[in-house]
Protein backbone atom coordinates (compact mmCIF):
# COMPACT_ATOMS: atom_id res chain seq x y z
CA UNK A 1 0.00 0.00 0.00
CA UNK A 2 1.41 3.45 -0.95
CA UNK A 3 0.35 6.19 1.57
CA UNK A 4 0.66 9.73 0.84
CA UNK A 5 -1.08 12.97 2.76
CA UNK A 6 -4.41 14.39 1.76
CA UNK A 7 -3.43 17.83 2.42
CA UNK A 8 -5.74 19.42 4.79
CA UNK A 9 -7.11 22.30 2.79
CA UNK A 10 -8.83 19.60 0.25
CA UNK A 11 -10.16 17.82 2.86
CA UNK A 12 -11.61 21.03 3.81
CA UNK A 13 -13.01 21.65 0.35
CA UNK A 14 -15.13 18.35 1.03
CA UNK A 15 -16.92 19.36 4.07
CA UNK A 16 -19.95 21.34 4.18
CA UNK A 17 -20.82 23.37 7.49
CA UNK A 18 -22.38 21.59 10.11
CA UNK A 19 -23.70 23.97 13.10
CA UNK A 20 -25.59 21.40 15.25
CA UNK A 21 -23.82 19.95 18.48
CA UNK A 22 -22.27 22.29 21.22
CA UNK A 23 -20.02 25.12 20.27
CA UNK A 24 -16.43 24.51 20.65
CA UNK A 25 -15.23 27.66 19.70
CA UNK A 26 -16.07 30.83 17.22
CA UNK A 27 -13.06 31.29 14.59
CA UNK A 28 -13.84 34.62 13.13
CA UNK A 29 -17.89 34.28 11.68
CA UNK A 30 -17.21 30.10 11.22
CA UNK A 31 -18.53 28.50 14.67
CA UNK A 32 -16.52 25.18 15.43
CA UNK A 33 -19.06 22.51 16.95
CA UNK A 34 -18.85 18.85 18.21
CA UNK A 35 -20.68 17.88 15.46
CA UNK A 36 -19.06 19.92 12.97
CA UNK A 37 -15.28 18.53 14.19
CA UNK A 38 -17.25 14.69 14.15
CA UNK A 39 -18.01 15.38 10.60
CA UNK A 40 -14.78 16.59 9.59
CA UNK A 41 -12.91 13.89 11.57
CA UNK A 42 -15.22 11.23 9.69
CA UNK A 43 -14.77 12.47 6.09
CA UNK A 44 -10.91 13.02 7.65
CA UNK A 45 -10.64 8.75 7.80
CA UNK A 46 -12.97 8.15 5.11
CA UNK A 47 -10.73 9.63 2.37
CA UNK A 48 -7.74 8.64 3.55
CA UNK A 49 -8.98 5.26 3.23
CA UNK A 50 -10.13 5.74 0.00
CA UNK A 51 -7.04 7.77 -0.96
CA UNK A 52 -4.33 5.04 0.37
CA UNK A 53 -6.40 2.67 -0.72
CA UNK A 54 -6.47 0.78 2.29
CA UNK A 55 -9.07 -0.47 5.19
CA UNK A 56 -9.63 1.55 7.81
CA UNK A 57 -9.16 -2.36 10.22
CA UNK A 58 -5.73 -1.32 9.01
CA UNK A 59 -5.47 2.51 10.52
CA UNK A 60 -7.58 1.02 13.87
CA UNK A 61 -4.59 -1.87 14.04
CA UNK A 62 -1.37 0.29 13.53
CA UNK A 63 -3.10 3.25 15.48
CA UNK A 64 -3.44 0.37 18.37
CA UNK A 65 -0.22 -1.39 17.86
CA UNK A 66 2.38 1.78 16.37
CA UNK A 67 5.45 -0.95 16.93
CA UNK A 68 3.36 -3.00 14.33
CA UNK A 69 3.23 -0.27 11.77
CA UNK A 70 6.01 0.51 8.78
CA UNK A 71 8.69 2.45 9.30
CA UNK A 72 7.07 5.02 6.31
CA UNK A 73 7.42 8.66 7.57
CA UNK A 74 3.65 9.17 5.79
CA UNK A 75 2.25 6.29 7.06
CA UNK A 76 3.55 7.65 10.95
CA UNK A 77 1.82 11.24 10.10
CA UNK A 78 -1.54 9.64 8.70
CA UNK A 79 -1.90 7.68 12.17
CA UNK A 80 -0.79 10.79 13.83
CA UNK A 81 -3.55 13.10 12.62
CA UNK A 82 -6.26 10.21 13.33
CA UNK A 83 -5.64 11.57 16.91
CA UNK A 84 -8.81 13.82 17.99
CA UNK A 85 -6.58 16.66 19.41
CA UNK A 86 -3.91 16.62 16.12
CA UNK A 87 -6.25 16.58 13.89
CA UNK A 88 -8.39 19.41 15.71
CA UNK A 89 -5.32 21.65 16.11
CA UNK A 90 -4.77 21.04 12.39
CA UNK A 91 -8.33 21.82 11.65
CA UNK A 92 -8.44 24.82 13.76
CA UNK A 93 -5.70 26.70 12.20
CA UNK A 94 -6.95 25.94 8.86
CA UNK A 95 -10.37 27.73 9.47
CA UNK A 96 -8.22 30.67 11.19
CA UNK A 97 -6.47 30.96 7.71
CA UNK A 98 -9.53 30.84 5.97
CA UNK A 99 -11.12 33.15 8.19
CA UNK A 100 -7.90 35.33 7.24
CA UNK A 101 -8.57 35.14 3.72
CA UNK A 102 -11.79 35.71 3.91
CA UNK A 103 -11.60 39.03 4.99
CA UNK A 104 -9.94 40.23 2.28
CA UNK A 105 -12.30 38.33 -0.26
CA UNK A 106 -9.04 36.05 -1.09
CA UNK A 107 -11.59 33.73 -2.04
CA UNK A 108 -12.91 35.75 -4.77
CA UNK A 109 -9.59 35.99 -7.12
CA UNK A 110 -10.63 34.25 -10.09
CA UNK A 111 -7.45 32.21 -10.33
CA UNK A 112 -7.68 31.40 -6.81
CA UNK A 113 -11.23 29.90 -7.64
CA UNK A 114 -10.13 28.09 -9.86
CA UNK A 115 -7.20 26.43 -7.62
CA UNK A 116 -10.15 25.89 -5.50
CA UNK A 117 -12.68 23.89 -8.38
CA UNK A 118 -9.14 21.89 -9.68
CA UNK A 119 -8.61 20.37 -5.65
CA UNK A 120 -12.10 19.46 -5.86
CA UNK A 121 -11.94 17.58 -8.92
CA UNK A 122 -8.84 15.96 -8.40
CA UNK A 123 -10.81 14.67 -4.83
CA UNK A 124 -14.12 13.73 -6.25
CA UNK A 125 -12.38 11.62 -9.37
CA UNK A 126 -10.05 9.60 -7.35
CA UNK A 127 -12.73 9.34 -4.73
CA UNK A 128 -14.98 7.72 -7.33
CA UNK A 129 -12.73 5.68 -9.55
CA UNK A 130 -11.59 3.84 -6.02
CA UNK A 131 -15.64 3.67 -4.75
CA UNK A 132 -15.76 1.57 -8.47
CA UNK A 133 -12.87 0.16 -7.97
CA UNK A 134 -13.72 -1.24 -4.47
CA UNK A 135 -17.42 -2.80 -5.68
CA UNK A 136 -15.21 -4.88 -8.25
CA UNK A 137 -12.46 -6.68 -6.21
CA UNK A 138 -13.23 -9.57 -4.01
CA UNK A 139 -10.47 -11.46 -2.51
CA UNK A 140 -11.71 -14.44 -0.64
CA UNK A 141 -10.31 -15.55 2.72
CA UNK A 142 -8.12 -18.07 1.11
CA UNK A 143 -6.36 -16.58 -1.24
CA UNK A 144 -6.01 -13.31 2.30
CA UNK A 145 -4.46 -16.35 3.86
CA UNK A 146 -2.17 -17.63 1.27
CA UNK A 147 -0.79 -13.81 1.01
CA UNK A 148 -0.46 -13.65 4.36
CA UNK A 149 1.90 -16.87 4.52
CA UNK A 150 3.86 -15.05 1.39
CA UNK A 151 4.44 -11.78 3.40
CA UNK A 152 5.69 -14.23 6.45
CA UNK A 153 8.66 -15.82 4.21
CA UNK A 154 9.58 -12.67 2.78
CA UNK A 155 9.95 -10.33 6.01
CA UNK A 156 8.78 -12.24 9.26
CA UNK A 157 10.50 -9.74 11.14
CA UNK A 158 7.15 -7.15 10.06
CA UNK A 159 4.69 -9.90 9.52
CA UNK A 160 5.37 -12.64 12.13
CA UNK A 161 4.40 -10.94 15.02
CA UNK A 162 0.73 -10.43 13.72
CA UNK A 163 -1.69 -12.65 14.47
CA UNK A 164 -3.51 -15.03 11.57
CA UNK A 165 -6.25 -12.49 11.25
CA UNK A 166 -4.08 -9.21 11.31
CA UNK A 167 -1.71 -11.33 8.86
CA UNK A 168 -4.50 -11.90 6.70
CA UNK A 169 -6.27 -8.27 6.65
CA UNK A 170 -2.61 -7.13 5.68
CA UNK A 171 -2.62 -9.44 2.87
CA UNK A 172 -6.04 -8.75 1.72
CA UNK A 173 -4.86 -5.03 1.09
CA UNK A 174 -2.02 -6.21 -0.85
CA UNK A 175 -3.80 -8.39 -3.11
CA UNK A 176 -6.48 -5.88 -3.21
CA UNK A 177 -4.15 -2.90 -4.34
CA UNK A 178 -2.61 -5.41 -7.22
CA UNK A 179 -6.19 -6.06 -8.22
CA UNK A 180 -6.79 -2.50 -8.30
CA UNK A 181 -4.21 -1.40 -10.48
CA UNK A 182 -5.23 -4.18 -12.61
CA UNK A 183 -8.24 -2.81 -13.34
CA UNK A 184 -7.80 0.72 -13.04
CA UNK A 185 -7.51 1.31 -16.75
CA UNK A 186 -10.87 -0.85 -17.42
CA UNK A 187 -13.04 1.01 -14.72
CA UNK A 188 -12.06 4.27 -16.80
CA UNK A 189 -12.68 3.14 -19.49
CA UNK A 190 -16.42 2.58 -18.89
CA UNK A 191 -17.00 5.63 -16.99
CA UNK A 192 -15.81 7.25 -19.87
CA UNK A 193 -18.18 5.17 -21.72
CA UNK A 194 -20.68 6.31 -19.89
CA UNK A 195 -21.22 10.07 -20.88
CA UNK A 196 -21.44 11.33 -23.29
CA UNK A 197 -18.78 13.67 -25.62
CA UNK A 198 -19.46 15.96 -28.86
CA UNK A 199 -16.25 17.45 -30.12
CA UNK A 200 -16.58 20.52 -32.31
CA UNK A 201 -15.44 19.71 -35.98
CA UNK A 202 -14.88 23.13 -36.51
CA UNK A 203 -12.67 23.70 -33.82
CA UNK A 204 -8.56 22.94 -34.28
CA UNK A 205 -7.77 21.43 -31.27
CA UNK A 206 -4.20 20.41 -31.60
CA UNK A 207 -2.84 24.08 -33.32
CA UNK A 208 -4.89 25.53 -30.19
CA UNK A 209 -2.83 23.38 -27.48
CA UNK A 210 0.16 23.48 -29.46
CA UNK A 211 0.18 27.02 -30.26
CA UNK A 212 -2.45 28.99 -28.34
CA UNK A 213 -2.10 28.82 -24.66
CA UNK A 214 -0.59 31.95 -23.28
CA UNK A 215 0.11 30.65 -19.74
CA UNK A 216 2.28 27.83 -22.12
CA UNK A 217 4.11 30.72 -24.16
CA UNK A 218 4.97 32.54 -21.04
CA UNK A 219 6.47 30.01 -19.67
CA UNK A 220 8.20 28.81 -22.08
CA UNK A 221 9.56 32.30 -22.73
CA UNK A 222 11.06 32.38 -19.01
CA UNK A 223 12.61 29.50 -19.49
CA UNK A 224 14.71 30.55 -22.54
CA UNK A 225 12.49 28.02 -25.25
CA UNK A 226 11.72 28.87 -29.19
CA UNK A 227 8.62 29.73 -29.42
CA UNK A 228 6.61 26.79 -30.70
CA UNK A 229 6.52 25.62 -34.26
CA UNK A 230 8.86 28.12 -34.85
CA UNK A 231 11.50 28.17 -37.78
CA UNK A 232 14.90 28.89 -35.93
CA UNK A 233 16.47 31.68 -37.62
CA UNK A 234 19.64 31.45 -39.91
CA UNK A 235 22.97 32.09 -38.29
CA UNK A 236 24.05 35.87 -39.32
CA UNK A 237 26.71 35.96 -41.74
CA UNK A 238 29.35 37.06 -40.00
CA UNK A 239 30.92 40.55 -40.89
CA UNK A 240 34.37 40.51 -42.86
CA UNK A 241 37.79 41.27 -40.85
CA UNK A 242 38.58 44.54 -41.19
CA UNK A 243 42.12 45.21 -43.20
Amino acid sequence: MKWHLLPAAALILMLGACKDGETIEDIGKYTITTSDFEAHYQAHVESQAYIQNAEKSTFAHYMCHPERAPDNMFLRGLLRSLEPKVLYDSYREARIVEQAARQENFQDDPLVQRMMEQAQLQILTRLYIMKKLEKRIKVSDEEANAKCVELRKKAPEQFGSLTLEECKKVGFGFIREERMQGEYQKVLDEIKESVTIKKNQKFDRDDFLGNKIEAYRALRKSGGCEEPNSTPAAPATPAPAPR
